[in-house]
């Protein structure tokens, strides 16, 4: 028995073992779940660095898209320098003076386009010959008319009543025919006029009956910059087009005008501005080959792969708006696009190394660019036909991943 008297050694007091803290697990969303598997994390990757990829790549784009504007106004002060050289839109039409208004007028005019270039810039120009007949009930000693640029004419010449009749120019595009001595009561004035002008040509129909023929040899003309012709014929690289205006019942003041512009139909930056409007889908589509191909070969494609390869895709848009400069937008469009499907082919049988696959990637990424240019050319039906195809694609793409996730709910 123990000496109450002796002391005795403190026993240490037990305390209960600290039991470690573990912080709740959440299954669904912890990557060391089981039910994560490495496959799945790998394509949840995939999925990130494509949005990241997505959004990059807009930025040079946007470059491209903002260099081919700047290109674009280049191009219009070529076209200006080319004007004052040559002679600016023309328009012709008789000056309306006090008991002077022709009853009857009648225009013939046969446009000759041709194209001018200054450095890479191209500006459609043109000489046009009009035969002008003019029929005054009463009428001043002198006609006049006028045409918008005084230093594109060329040749003119008239006559009145079938009379030779002196014409003088006043410099500021007022060409004055004075009516020979002797000449009264009804007068036809004959003009005969020969013009320099760039990419519009117009009649002033200010008289009270008009009838007006337009042709030459271009194979776009616009016929919608004045009053719609009542008839019009576009065959192969001519056209033609005439206009019956009545003018009894003008405005004060107001005149209609029969117009055609030469522009330049679809040039390189009005194509390839359409052509960017698909630009991130065909992003898309490519991403998507790629995961395709991936998933078929069981190829790990690194991710920086996957960056790498979308420049080329983007490549295709600034070497579109190059070699386009030089020449024209079909031939660029089919040298680019063969560029970039045998860099992506090349690249893809690099890394997937097997060349069946890769052939594969490069035809799908192919009929996508021919199948973009036809619908280009669908100028009217762009929008409808467009829609349709990425209809088409989404169907494809949910039939493809309708059953992905069927493994992990079983």
């Amino acid at each position: 028995m123990p000496d109450p008297l002796t002391p005795q050694a403190e026993t240490p007091e037990k305390t209960p073992e600290a039991i470690p803290y573990a912080p709740a697990r959440n299954p669904r969303f912890s990557f060391e779940d089981p039910q994560i598997s490495p496959a799945m994390k790998r394509w949840g990757i995939r999925l990130l660095v494509i949005i990241t990829g997505l959004i990059i790549l807009q930025i040079p784009l946007w470059l491209i898209g903002d260099l081919s504007k700047e290109r674009e106004t280049q191009s219009v002060s070529a076209e200006n320098a080319i004007a004052s050289g040559w002679g600016q839109k023309q328009a012709v039409g008789f000056t309306l003076t006090k008991n002077s208004e022709p009853d009857k007028l009648n225009v013939k005019t046969v446009l000759s386009p041709e194209i001018r270039y200054r450095g890479i810039y191209q500006t459609a120009v043109y000489v046009s010959q009009s035969e002008i007949v003019a029929e005054y009930s009463q009428a001043n000693r002198v006609i006049e008319f006028c045409v918008s640029d005084i230093n594109g004419l060329m040749d003119v010449s008239a006559k009145i009543n079938g009379e030779d009749a002196a014409v003088n120019t006043d410099g500021a595009g007022n060409i004055q025919v004075k009516i020979p001595e002797g000449v009264s009561g009804k007068i036809k004035c004959a003009v005969s006029l020969k013009l320099r002008g760039t990419g519009y040509f117009a009649v002033t129909a200010n008289a009270r009956s008009n009838n007006i023929e337009i042709s030459g040899n271009w194979n776009s003309p616009n016929l919608a910059e004045g009053i719609l012709p009542d008839s019009r014929q576009v065959d192969g690289d001519k056209f033609s087009a005439s206009w019956q205006i009545n003018n009894f019942v003008r405005k004060p003041g107001e005149y209609g005008r029969a117009a055609v512009s030469l522009k330049i139909a679809a040039g390189t930056y009005q194509q390839l501005e359409r052509v960017m409007n698909y630009a991130t889908f065909f992003l898309i589509v490519f991403f998507f080959t790629l995961v395709v191909g991936e998933a078929v070969t069981k190829t790990e494609i690194h991710p920086l792969q996957y960056l790498i390869a979308a420049g080329a895709p983007v490549l295709f848009y600034l070497m579109l708006l190059a070699v386009g400069e030089k020449t024209g937008f079909a031939i660029a469009y089919l040298v680019s696009a063969t560029v970039i499907v045998f860099m992506v082919t090349a690249y893809a049988k690099m890394f997937m190394q097997r060349f069946l696959p890769a052939f594969i990637m490069g035809a799908v990424f192919a009929a996508s660019y021919i199948v973009n240019y036809f619908i280009l050319q669908m100028e009217d039906f762009a929008l409808l036909s467009g829609t349709v195809i990425l209809a088409i694609v989404l169907g494809v793409v949910m039939l493809l991943t309708g059953k992905m996730n069927q493994k992990s709910v079983e």
